[in-house]
């Protein structure tokens, strides 16, 4: 769903469990990325380094 589309509860972050993911590469390689998911309401945060070639595996692995 696009942040255009979200209703005003979500975007008032009145409202527990709506969930905001997003990647961003760097500029020093190509070869890995962060992911981060965060809870709106209580801006809980997960952040996740990803690795291309571990990204790669797994995709080889789920065919």
């Amino acid at each position: 769903m696009s942040v255009e589309e979200r209703s005003e509860a979500v975007d008032a972050s009145e409202e527990f469990d709506h969930w905001e993911i997003d990647s961003t590469v760097g500029k020093k390689s190509d070869k890995a990325a962060v992911l981060t998911i965060i809870e709106r309401m209580t801006r809980c945060q997960i952040a996740v380094k990803l690795v291309l070639s571990l990204l790669i595996a797994l995709y080889a692995f789920s065919q």
